[in-house]
């Protein structure tokens, strides 16, 4: 088939074919249906992730469990398919963002589906623990695919832009064969090792840095309102760039709709819940984690989970009051 098609590459070994967009405009030309790569999940990073490489001209096909959310993206040039099986097929380079690595398992798991990744490459960006990863590197290579993890160390709004990063780990070859179309969504897209933990490790540590200041700053700025002093003075103690800097501004705001450069208590909450698991797996100390999850449980409870997590100064309020 692939001599057939002229392809220049015919050295290849045949499971790598589909890995040549050569082979891969020339399918298209005799009016099969491919694509650069394909999305898995359209929430708002992977809506993000699509339209990045949307702007960079790549032909891009997407799918989400709840068609009507690809709406947007398709007015927009994105192909959508309703049939997960066909979305995958679609492209040799396969990007998955879903709520969990649960969620994956059961999507890319399901009967019919894995035959369908059979000899694609995939990239996961689900969010998850070290040992997540690692159980998703196992099945995905025994069903015979080509498996990188990776993690977004950016806001959705922030893909692509000066000081976005991207780690992905795994296969080095692999990581080398898509680095191009990969560099679209991040200025510092960095290899961290074959350990496929590596990626989740580092950036479990980031984030525990990143939130935990965050959080913290959320205490700050309720100190502030005990002691009579205004929010407006702290804020403007910090830069302008700082992230704490503008948690602070929102709580001044009381406005917690969620924009583009922030995010909702069920992402705090799962942050905070895949820390917890990992300090229990290697018994490690869990009271950080126990203390900010706490806070992001009570704020689920009143029905914040899609605001902005700045909303959870109000928790700390009622503890006052009790």
């Amino acid at each position: 088939m692939r001599q057939q098609l002229g392809c220049p590459n015919r050295k290849l070994i045949p499971s790598r074919w589909l890995e040549c967009l050569w082979c891969t405009r020339l399918k298209r030309l005799e009016g099969i249906r491919m694509s650069d790569v394909t999305v898995v999940g359209t929430g708002a990073m992977g809506s993000a992730i699509a339209r990045r490489f949307l702007a960079k001209t790549l032909d891009v096909t997407v799918w989400n469990r709840t068609p009507v959310k690809t709406q947007a993206l398709e007015a927009e040039g994105v192909h959508t398919d309703i049939d997960l099986a066909s979305a995958l097929r679609a492209s040799a380079l396969i990007v998955v963002c879903v709520i969990d690595y649960n969620a994956s398992r059961q999507l890319l798991g399901s009967p019919g589906i894995a035959d369908a990744l059979n000899g694609r490459s995939v990239i996961q960006f689900t969010g998850g623990t070290p040992a997540e990863a690692a159980k998703a590197e196992e099945w995905m290579q025994a069903a015979q695919v080509n498996y990188l993890d990776g993690a977004i160390m950016c806001y959705p709004g922030d893909l692509g832009r000066d000081g976005s990063q991207i780690l992905v780990c795994g296969d080095e070859t692999e990581f080398e064969r898509w680095k191009t179309i990969l560099s679209c969504l991040a200025e510092d897209l960095r290899f961290v090792g074959d350990n496929i933990r590596s990626a989740k490790t580092l950036d479990m540590a980031l984030l525990s840095r990143f939130v935990g200041l965050k959080f913290s700053a959320m205490h700050g700025a309720h100190i502030c309102e005990s002691e009579g002093v205004s929010l407006i003075e702290l804020a403007n103690l910090l830069p302008e760039t700082d992230n704490a800097r503008r948690m602070i501004e929102t709580i001044v705001s009381d406005d917690f709709t969620l924009g583009p450069g922030s995010a909702s208590v069920d992402v705090a909450k799962a942050v905070w819940a895949a820390m917890k698991s990992q300090a229990n797996s290697r018994g490690i100390n869990s009271d950080l984690p126990d203390l900010f999850l706490k806070w992001c449980e009570a704020g689920a409870e009143q029905g914040w989970g899609n605001l902005d997590n700045a909303c959870l100064i109000k928790i700390l309020r009622q503890s006052s009051q009790n």
